[in-house]
């Protein structure tokens, strides 16, 4: 009996190892086997950086050079092993081993790292261990020598756990550790198994002679044989290495183009590769805009694609940008710009050239155009456009002798739309009027929008005043069809007023102030009409420029005085504040109601000067009462372009002594539709000083609740004009009552002005109305006539 190593597992594997093994082949065997782990886990790594559809290649790969390594090392150890007889191998059995560790191999490895969770990682791990173990009690019973093989079966046990549990232990640090050290500390626990497993079965093996079996001595060299395998283990595992190292250089390669391809992709600009007028690449957006496959590119040259591209002149540098035509594939153009530069394309001179679409850029601009001529509610030409057009019919009037006529149109209640159906209702309307007024002009005609409910329509090449006679009647019967009683839309009407160019009237400025005259005419004779224009019409104008002069005189000559009319707490009727009215006393024409002159103060700029004068006298009036009544003065929407309203305001006030807090100024919603933080920055400085603020005039024009949740407003005044029918329209009482709704819900006390009759006052109280305003309670008078109220004892004398 051979190698009959008693004592302990230790002792028998130490024994065996020292003994019965030469130390030479077993280096060699160790060195192939750690080559062949390092091999095997750089494959492994391989496979965890790459697509799925790729991963069982490398983790094939990773299989065969486990098993390859490990059938190598055990058999160079064999070699190694010195039994005390003569000893061979059996090709079949040799080469099953093989196989057998090379297929345990993929299937522990594919295990553990199709899905590298830890416990399938310690499961692929123990898989490729017993693998290794079955190779390795495969090979040995290839083993052919005169004698019987005898293992210690706790020793094999051993052996089998202990390379299966360090195998797993390699497979699960590979997993859990960084790319530098899992490989290291995998290959290096993945050869501590293989050695394990190895000599610890060695250490288990007895073998018994027996003269009976039938044994041809083998005549080798080990130290060549050993030569032999070594080198082709060593073959196999440095071309896998030298596989990993070239994959590595390419998907690095692969890596970078990617990324490259991935920039152009990007791009928001074509981006063309060509040599001569060869097309070598494209990226994605040049794939977009000629409509081609996501891959591939039709086989079209540069010239064929951009005929007025010259490389020559425009492969100057990134400022040599050039407006073209590019040819699609289907044959039409688009409009782009182009650039281009001289670069190396895989060694050989090529061009890169760059392809921006204009179109967008193109419709931009045409959009910008066409917004600064037109008009953007209605599409309609505006002022400009006009003003162009009527440049050019008087040239072509003149050369034909013919005449131009001008109709200025305004619409007849149109404010009223607005007041009651709100401003989108208004816009639809004044799309409905343009479609009225183009179904009856002409093609050549031109349909212009100046603003607001403003119209103006040139007519041409039409005998005169007949044609423009004609339009009129037309255009107001159209309005009578769409806009009159049972049409469904809003009633409205338009007045007109036309002018024809003459010796005087040819240019623009002339026959559109001649049209506006005109107009005006019309309008104050009953609206819904039409009239021309006649020189005598300009004294209308001149008695409104007479009318401004003369304002600016009763300011300075101080014929400006204020009326005063009480507003009284609803409930108990009690005078508790009044507001102040301004008047004008004409020396001809008597007293003036601010309705007609104040539209003269805001056009001609006087309305600073008038709103200083009237705060400073009801702030000073009010100063001298002796009860602490509230006066309340009305602002007018211009006031609010002076950049300093807040400031002078304040300065009246610490100049004429009166409290802020029994100052309330009233201002309408129109001040807010323009610059709406410069008006809220001087709300929230009066605010600050302790001044009210009323809003005006609430239920007509825009009546926004964001105007009553973003402006300090301290109450609510309803228009009188609801207030007016209050006892015969519904309606009236609705808004009224929501109204109220709303100023209870904001906090904010409300006031209705126009108060005229008991029961108007009877249904407002009713409703719970705050502050009462109107004729029942008091007429606008001189403060005189309220001496009693204010505790003034000299006037009440």
């Amino acid at each position: 009996m051979l190698s009959p190593f008693g004592g302990s597992l230790v002792f028998r594997v130490f024994s065996c190892l020292t003994n019965a093994h030469d130390w030479r082949l077993v280096g060699v065997a160790a060195a192939v086997c750690l080559l062949g782990t390092l091999t095997a886990f750089l494959l492994l790594d391989r496979a965890t950086h790459r697509a799925e559809e790729y991963r069982f290649n490398w983790i094939a790969a990773a299989g065969v050079a486990t098993g390859t390594s490990t059938w190598a090392t055990h058999f160079l150890a064999m070699l190694a092993y010195d039994g005390g007889m003569p000893i061979g191998f059996g090709l079949g059995l040799t080469m099953f081993s093989a196989f057998v560790a090379i297929t345990m191999s993929i299937i522990g490895y594919w295990i553990a790292c199709a899905r590298p969770t830890l416990p399938r990682l310690a499961m692929g791990g123990a898989i490729v261990g017993l693998g290794i173990g079955l190779m390795h009690f495969t090979g040995m019973a290839a083993i052919e020598a005169p004698a019987h093989q005898r293992y210690h079966v706790i020793d094999v046990a051993v052996a089998l756990l202990g390379g299966a549990g360090l195998a797993a232990a390699a497979t699960a640090a590979f997993g859990a550790m960084r790319r530098s050290e899992r490989i290291l500390v995998g290959a290096l626990l993945l050869t501590l198994s293989i050695c394990t497993l190895h000599f610890v079965s060695m250490g288990a093996l007895t073998l018994v002679p027996d003269p009976g079996v039938e044994f041809a001595a083998l005549a080798y060299d080990k130290s060549w044989l050993a030569l032999g395998v070594a080198s082709a283990a060593v073959f196999l595992l440095m071309l896998a290495i030298g596989t990993v190292i070239v994959d590595r250089r390419v998907a690095i390669h692969v890596a970078e183009t990617r990324r490259f391809r991935s920039l152009a992709d990007a791009s928001a600009e074509g981006i063309l590769i060509a040599r001569g007028t060869e097309i070598l690449d494209m990226n994605e957006r040049m794939r977009t805009l000629l409509n081609e496959p996501d891959a591939t590119f039709s086989p079209r040259s540069v010239s064929e694609l951009l005929p007025m591209l010259n490389l020559e002149t425009i492969s100057v540098g990134e400022q040599a940008l050039a407006e073209m035509e590019m040819v699609l594939n289907e044959g039409s153009t688009i409009p782009v710009e182009v650039i281009s530069r001289d670069i190396q394309h895989h060694g050989a001179p090529a061009h890169v050239i760059v392809v921006r679409d204009l179109r967008e850029r193109q419709a931009a601009k045409a959009r910008i155009a066409y917004m600064a001529h037109h008009d953007p509610l209605t599409g309609l030409p505006n002022r400009a456009l006009l003003n162009d057009r009527l440049l050019q019919a008087f040239a072509r009037a003149r050369r034909t002798d013919d005449k131009v006529a001008v109709l200025c149109l305004d619409l007849d209640r149109f404010k009223a739309v607005n007041d009651v159906y709100g401003h989108s209702t208004g816009d639809e309307v004044l799309r409905l009027v343009t479609a009225t007024l183009q179904s009856v002009t002409r093609e050549e005609d031109t349909v212009a929008r100046l603003g607001g409910d403003e119209f103006v329509i040139l007519q041409t090449e039409v005998a005169q005043p007949e044609g423009a006679r004609a339009l009129a009647s037309r255009l107001i019967d159209a309005f009578e069809v769409k806009f009159g009683p049972g049409s469904g839309n809003p009633s409205i009407g338009v007045s007109i007023g036309i002018a024809l160019s003459s010796d005087e009237a040819w240019d623009a400025d002339t026959i559109l102030g001649h049209g506006d005259t005109a107009l005006y005419r019309a309008k104050n004779e009953g609206r819904g009409t039409w009239r021309f224009f006649e020189m005598g019409m300009d004294q209308v104008l001149r008695e409104r420029r007479l009318l401004e002069q003369e304002l600016r005189m009763a300011i300075s000559e101080q014929r400006l005085y204020l009326d005063y009319q009480p507003q009284v707490e609803a409930q108990s009727g009690e005078i508790i504040g009044f507001e102040a009215l301004l008047r004008w006393r004409h020396p001809t024409r008597g007293v003036i109601q601010p309705d007609e002159f104040i539209p003269i103060a805001e056009e001609s700029g006087l309305i600073s000067q008038l709103g200083l004068w009237v705060l400073r006298q009801a702030a000073s009036e009010a100063a001298s009462w002796q009860m602490p009544l509230r006066i309340a003065v009305n602002l007018s929407p211009m006031q609010f372009y002076q950049a300093d309203l807040a400031q002078k305001i304040e300065a009246v006030l610490a100049e004429t002594g009166l409290a802020p807090t029994r100052l309330e100024l009233e201002i309408t919603e129109t001040a807010l539709l323009r610059d709406r933080d410069v008006v809220l920055k001087v709300l929230h400085h009066l605010k600050a000083l302790g001044v009210h603020i009323a809003m005006d005039d609430f239920g007509t024009g825009y009546s926004s609740l964001s105007n009553l949740q973003c402006f300090p407003f301290d109450k609510i005044k309803i228009d009188k004009s609801f207030v007016a029918t209050l006892e015969s329209d519904p309606a009236a009482m609705s808004i009224i009552r929501a109204v109220i709704g709303l100023g209870r819900g904001f906090c904010l006390p409300i006031v209705a002005e126009g108060v005229e009759t008991e029961r108007q006052c009877e249904l407002l109280r009713q409703e719970m109305c705050t502050e009462l305003q109107g004729f029942l309670f008091g007429r606008p008078q001189q403060m005189g006539a309220f001496a009693s109220v204010t505790g003034d004892r000299s006037r009440a004398a």
